[in-house]
């Protein structure tokens, strides 16, 4: 496990950790990987002391870093997009009761739907049962919504005339999240494994 980032004011930055040094314990404990990583500082719990045996050039060395909460700038960013997840929820249930038998009516709810889950469902990391059944749910809207939307616009309020005609098209546009969804599984289950470097895959695929 390497430091890849040091964020600037950071629990790292303040310890003295830099960009490239490897992590190969805390408290005594040896790190098996990232996730594991993550594990322990739960267990430690926000404000503790944890006790970091680092590699830099061949030298290892001891480091303290005060577990912290993530900034007031991320958690505020994580409310506006709980607030805005909430109200297309709300217009779905409208649309759906109100419009139920309209025409798409069933499909705009599934939108909102698929936008609320993408904007309220944040994983912590903890990767507890909870944590990971809300990290597939985010993963999977996240790749449903473009298609989705697109699928919507496509038909709504009229199915256009090239639609009409090449039907196959809307399936054909939700082939890559597919692909994509596959590959993040092959990913966190290891058949990629063989990535020199795993981190810059896992960026890769996000970015994707």
């Amino acid at each position: 496990v390497q430091a890849r980032l040091v964020a600037a004011d950071g629990p790292a930055e303040k310890a003295g950790i830099q960009r490239g040094d490897v992590l190969k314990a805390i408290n005594g404990q040896a790190v098996r990987n990232d996730r594991h990583v993550t594990q322990i500082l739960y267990e430690l719990g926000v404000w503790s002391k944890a006790n970091y045996t680092l590699e830099r050039a061949g030298t290892v060395f001891e480091a303290t870093v005060v577990v912290s909460p993530p900034p007031e700038r991320l958690l505020r960013q994580r409310l506006y997009l709980e607030i805005i997840g909430l109200l297309y929820f709300l217009i779905g249930i409208f649309v759906l009761l109100k419009r139920s038998r309209a025409p798409h009516a069933l499909h705009f709810y599934f939108v909102c739907l698929t936008s609320f889950v993408y904007y309220v469902f944040h994983y912590t990391g903890k990767l507890n049962g909870f944590d990971w059944a809300i990290f597939w749910f985010d993963l999977g809207a996240s790749l449903l919504l473009p298609p989705l939307f697109l699928h919507f616009c496509l038909e709504f309020p009229l199915r256009h005339k090239w639609v009409k005609q090449q039907r196959w098209f809307l399936y054909l546009i939700y082939v890559p999240s597919v692909a994509l969804f596959f590959t993040q599984a092959a990913f966190i289950y290891g058949v990629l494994g063989f990535i020199p470097s795993p981190v810059v895959l896992r960026i890769l695929l996000d970015n994707l």
